[in-house]
């Protein structure tokens, strides 16, 4: 190096430094800056208008992502509310009929018909065509909830420029933004199985849009009440909006997927909800029923519940077997 290249070159490290800084600066300011409106904006939040759970926050939009992201020609996709996120296994189903791949699309109760269309629309609008759509429900759909409003925020259009949110909606996308940096611990026992936001995000991926139930399972011999059952007004309403979805994407290929409920339910009244539910869904959705899956159960054991409405570890290998022998029947019926 001669002696005129040495002072330049000394020179030019602090430089590069200052630059570098003059570039980092900015955006780690607005990280936290970002950071600490969330944080305060959650705290002072007048009640009544608190943002979604962290839960349903990680679902929603881990979902949407997915859409737009898992391969266009995966065989099986399943949509639907947590039944179907929880109930199914990726994994087994795959070696259990021929190493199909299977992704999950399922999100909440919440977001209701409309929320499982946009899944669909998405998913179909970069070139998915799965082989198998499994639209998988409770017969006993929950009715509106204090989530429900920012769920449906959440499955709105992205798109929208950001001056034009409401506070709202503003306050959902911080939350968005940060949430990676940020530990967001989820309630209850799923803080205790996943801790916060980031790993349950990680788990949805790994596992293909599924995720495990962690509450314990339910006490032998000890069953809830049987749950009240009222037509949903406002989940029918949207029925028209899944229908449009569902015939975008050929109604041949999509298979209704009722999820079972505890034996303890079945007598008399559930069974009517059950055969309604299916009947209702098939006529308004434009689903055949000479293509149901068929062998599949209405009902399991109550120690095959981690809760009311999600199986624990054994009732879901117990279901995907089930699911598994249907999808075979369904595949030499109609080849796929």
């Amino acid at each position: 190096m001669s002696p005129a290249a040495a002072p330049l070159r000394a020179q030019q490290g602090p430089a590069a430094l200052a630059a570098l800084s003059r570039a980092v600066a900015p955006t780690l300011l607005a990280l936290g800056l970002a950071a600490a409106t969330t944080w305060l904006w959650q705290r002072l939040a007048p009640v009544g208008h608190q943002p979604a759970e962290q839960l349903e926050y990680a679902i929603v939009r881990g979902q949407l992502e997915r859409a737009e992201r898992i391969a266009a020609a995966t065989d099986v996709v399943v949509i639907g509310d947590s039944a179907g996120l929880i109930n199914i296994d990726p994994a087994g189903l795959s070696a259990a009929v021929d190493g199909i791949s299977v992704e999950g699309l399922a999100t909440l109760a919440f977001a209701g018909p409309q929320g499982h269309a946009l899944m669909l629309d998405r998913f179909r609008a970069r070139g998915g065509a799965p082989r198998r759509v499994l639209l998988a429900l409770r017969a006993l759909a929950l009715r509106g909830g204090p989530s429900e409003a920012a769920v449906e925020r959440m499955l709105q259009s992205p798109e929208l420029p950001l001056a034009a949110a409401t506070l709202d909606r503003m306050r959902d996308r911080l939350q968005t933004l940060v949430a990676p940096s940020l530990y967001l611990p989820l309630p209850g026992a799923w803080s205790d199985y996943y801790g916060g936001v980031a790993p349950l995000d990680h788990m949805l991926r790994s596992r293909h849009g599924f995720l495990h139930d962690p509450n314990k399972s339910l006490p032998r011999r000890v069953f809830p009440r049987l749950p009240p059952y009222d037509r949903n007004a406002a989940f029918e309403a949207q029925l028209p909006q899944l229908a449009a979805a569902i015939a975008a994407i050929g109604p041949e290929r999509v298979r209704l997927l009722l999820m079972p409920e505890m034996i303890a339910f079945r007598a008399g009244h559930m069974e009517a909800v059950r055969a309604e539910t299916i009947a209702l869904l098939e006529s308004r959705l434009g689903l055949d029923p000479a293509r149901r899956l068929s062998g599949l159960p209405d009902g399991l054991p109550g120690d095959r519940f981690a809760s009311i409405t999600h199986l624990n570890a054994l009732g879901r290998a117990e279901y995907n077997q089930s699911l598994a022998a249907a999808l075979r029947r369904d595949r030499e019926r109609f080849p796929w």
